[in-house]
């Protein structure tokens, strides 16, 4: 069975999710983490991994969420640790022009890496427009980080084996279907270093509900990435999944 390994699942309204779960079981999907992007996000996610099974959950602050109150906020989403989460997920650098004060956004993230080694945690991290910063700040904090993912990667091949250097994985999305450059990348990586997610969330923008990216997609990223390699979507299934157990730390 596949692992969607970061989703935003926890934003869908209540009476979505009966159903997108039905549809992921039916694509082979088997396990899916519910990032949090904030406080309450984080605790919708852990109310969804204690009510379901197949459903886990990340805590984190994301670098567009941070505000003023910084301090509180952290403070806030670390009190929320208990034995459902098990990643730090989503954290990370965010360079667009309308985001947060960088140096605010380095903090916060060099505060939930050390939160997430003292509580024996993997982290999923997000880099958008900061590939270099956020690769050089994991690199001098890698005596601190358990495990990790470079989540929805879109860098360089060089930014891809960088990460794997430094024991972590690639998480390849739904892109990964029409970026040819990614393609290419994917070729060049092996399959023991690549992790698989949709990065699922509520896309009000899109008028037709069945066009909306859910977990049964990554069904989707699966036999991509076969395709591109040439191997059986099985082999994929198998790989992807091992290399998420591990990433996670999980028994089964």
């Amino acid at each position: 069975m596949l692992f969607d390994i970061h989703t935003h699942i926890s934003q869908f309204n209540n009476d979505e999710l009966v159903p997108m779960r039905q549809r992921w079981n039916s694509n082979n999907v088997g396990f899916v983490l519910s990032a949090g992007t904030n406080v309450n996000d984080s605790y919708e996610s852990i109310k969804l991994a204690e009510k379901y099974s197949d459903i886990y959950a990340g805590i984190g602050l994301h670098p567009t969420e941070i505000n003023e109150n910084y301090e509180k906020q952290l403070n806030d989403l670390f009190n929320l640790i208990n034995d459902q989460v098990i990643t730090i997920s989503e954290i990370g650098l965010d360079y667009l022009p309308d985001s947060p004060d960088r140096d605010i956004q380095k903090y916060c993230f060099l505060s939930q890496i050390e939160f997430s080694f003292q509580h024996k945690l993997p982290i999923i991290f997000h880099m958008r427009e900061s590939n270099e910063d956020t690769i050089k700040l994991l690199g001098k904090n890698n005596d601190k980080i358990i495990g990790g993912a470079s989540h929805y990667f879109q860098g360089t091949l060089k930014d891809a084996q960088r990460i794997i250097d430094l024991g972590m994985y690639v998480s390849f999305a739904k892109p990964l279907l029409r970026d040819e450059n990614l393609q290419k990348i994917a070729e060049c990586i092996s399959i023991e270093n690549i992790v698989l997610e949709t990065d699922s969330y509520p896309q009000y923008f899109k008028k037709n509900r069945e066009r909306w990216t859910e977990p049964k997609d990554v069904l989707l990223v699966a036999k991509k990435l076969a395709n591109l390699k040439n191997i059986p979507i099985e082999e994929i299934i198998d790989q992807t999944t091992k290399n998420s157990i591990k990433l996670f730390k999980l028994s089964r």
